[in-house]
Formats: structure tokens, sequence, C-alpha cells
């Protein structure tokens, strides 16, 4: 994970005690979260871009995306899983940091990730759903 402060000009500032956590898309090269993250520090807000299962340096060797490994089921229901738990630890993290404003940005696959961190956690007070699922055929 990775942490975007806001610059001393940005023309808000958010408490110190708020972060929102982005989670990207499924592949690709550009990374829509690491925008989202760049522009709320921009806007006085600090935001932290995770690094999801299948995705970038969690890529196993020699792939380019989710769907060259032609996931089972139970291969998505469990990369949900851990997306999720990871989601929330790294809320934990953020509390014990002394952050107790928590709000959540996914894009496409992220938006889905988001949404059950959202609804599972009571420390996310908000969640920004953007593209939720995306082309969810490709995904799976």
């Amino acid at each position: 994970a990775r942490i975007f402060y806001p610059c001393e000009s940005a023309p808000q500032q958010a408490g110190s005690d708020s972060i929102v956590i982005v989670l990207p898309q499924k592949g690709g090269d550009f990374s829509g979260a690491q925008l989202i993250a760049s522009y709320l520090a921009s806007h006085g807000l600090r935001a932290v871009d995770m690094e999801l299962p299948y995705r970038g340096r969690r890529l196993p060797p020699g792939t380019n995306g989710i769907e060259d490994l032609r996931p089972t089921l139970d291969m998505v229901v469990q990369t949900f899983e851990q997306a999720v738990k990871e989601v929330l630890s790294l809320a934990t993290t953020l509390e014990r940091d002394g952050y107790s404003k928590m709000g959540i940005c996914g894009i496409s696959l992220g938006a889905l990730f988001s949404s059950i961190a959202y609804g599972v956690d009571p420390r996310l007070g908000c969640a920004c759903l953007i593209m939720a699922g995306g082309d969810l055929p490709a995904h799976i």
C-alpha cells in the first residue's frame, strides 16, 4: 500500500484522522486508483492505494492478468475473500495509526471488493463505487 499525502497548498484540508482506501481495477498498465488517490491528495485528503491479489507485482511470473490463469469459481471466491480480508487488515493498521475517519473507493473489480468491505466493516464510513463490475463476465 502507498499513502498519498496532501500538499501544503491543497485548497481544502481534511482532518489528519481522515483517509480513503482506493482499490484499482482488474489489471492493465494504467492504475485508475493512483489517479484517484493523487486527486484526493491534491484536494486535501489522504488516500492509500492498495495492490490487490492477482494484480501488478502479485501476478504469477509470465502472467499478464487474472484471466490468463483461467480462474475457477473457487479461485474467484478465494480472491474476493482475500482482497476483502486485506482491506479490513489495512483498516485495522490505519486505525492504529490514528485514522478514525475512513472511506473506501474502488474502480471496476476494485469497486466489487469495496462494496463488500464497506458492507462488513462499520469503520468504513462511506464508499464510492466507480464502474462497479465493469465487464463482469470478463473478470471471472
